[in-house]
């Protein structure tokens, strides 16, 4: 299934009702949430007009860096497949391949069911010429290794939190580690059953998906070479998110165990994958869960908004800003290629 031009994302996919009622949701229960937790907002606001605002614009700076590492790491796993080597194949650039990251999340942070992944394949395939079912495959394989650093690194900092702090409840932490735990081990098991049962499964399949699921398998099977490499830009990606999270807390002056931080940052991105836009709710929820371990209600929920200012709200301005050029310069061009 190649790239058609029938393929086409509209704004009305991206900013659906369901997505307006889920944020009036979302205002809601900001909204209710004194009656819930012992806070008041006024303690919240003032800590959060008392930020360091040159240690916050690092916080976003190490944020949208990490969108660079990530590209560099995607550009590598498709050229690993050599599909860009043949025929009218085109290889984008490092920028570009940022820039369809950075509209991937735009679009999962204003739509339900995390379509901005398909969205960013659909920007991959038509830029380079190539199957989208590829482009999918090669989604997989990155999502396999960003699940598997992250197991990695949340397993060493819950055994050093425990080490550190061995009479705080952890029963939140162990959910999370377990979510991660499972996660990686079925990314990891279904990897290893495209690998050993290829032509047990491509056999069974009905002609006209076969052609799609060749793709999709050569996509996510012939993208881990140069694995040391590939490993490395993940963990960079990675760090550059724990660094978010530490100048966040920094810029409002708190003192958080430096080994929180990193199981913060990443529960937060595992939480991200339910559907719901940007994650709205979960995030929030399990965040300031594991936050008030060292924090205040209050000190946690400003931790949290600040970071979500950044993670949440940041990434829809800014990509908003970057869809709209894009389309634009699109535009543009196809008007002058019709004269």
């Amino acid at each position: 299934m190649s790239f058609n031009n029938k393929h086409n994302f509209s704004w009305m996919r991206i900013l659906s009702v369901p997505t307006l009622i889920v944020l009036i949701v979302v205002i809601g229960i900001f909204a209710l949430l004194p009656l819930v937790i012992d806070f008041q907002w006024e303690d919240t606001f003032l800590r959060l007009s008392d930020i360091n605002v040159w240690v916050y614009v690092v916080a976003m700076f190490s944020y949208f860096a990490s969108f660079v590492f990530r590209g560099i790491r995607w550009r590598l796993l498709a050229e690993n497949t050599g599909e860009l080597e043949l025929g009218n194949q085109i290889t984008p650039s490092i920028f570009q391949f940022s820039m369809f990251i950075l509209l991937g999340w735009f679009v999962n942070s204003v739509a339900w069911m995390r379509i901005g992944d398909a969205y960013r394949a659909y920007l991959f395939s038509r830029k380079s010429r190539t199957d989208i079912s590829w482009s999918f495959g090669i989604l997989l394989a990155e999502r396999v290794l960003d699940t598997m650093v992250v197991f990695g690194i949340l397993a060493i900092s819950f055994l050093f939190l425990i080490w550190q702090r061995s009479s705080t409840d952890y029963q939140l932490l162990k959910y999370i580690f377990s979510i991660a735990f499972l996660m990686t081990l079925f990314l990891i098991m279904v990897l290893i059953l495209m690998r050993f049962f290829r032509n047990f499964i491509q056999t069974r399949l009905p002609s006209k998906i076969k052609q799609f699921y060749f793709q999709f398998q050569k996509g996510a099977l012939s993208s881990f070479k140069k694995i040391y490499l590939l490993v490395l830009l993940s963990c960079i990606g990675w760090l550059l998110e724990i660094m978010r999270l530490y100048f966040v807390v920094v810029s409002l002056g708190f003192e958080v165990p430096l080994i929180l931080i990193p199981i913060v940052a990443l529960s937060h991105a595992l939480l991200s994958v339910v559907p719901t836009p940007g994650g709205i709710g979960a995030v929030e929820a399990g965040t300031i869960g594991i936050l008030l371990i060292a924090l205040s209600n209050a000190d946690a929920i400003s931790v949290v908004l600040l970071d979500r200012s950044i993670t949440f709200l940041a990434v829809i301005i800014v990509g908003a800003i970057v869809f709209v050029i894009r389309n634009f310069y699109e535009f543009q061009n196809s008007s002058s290629r019709k004269l």
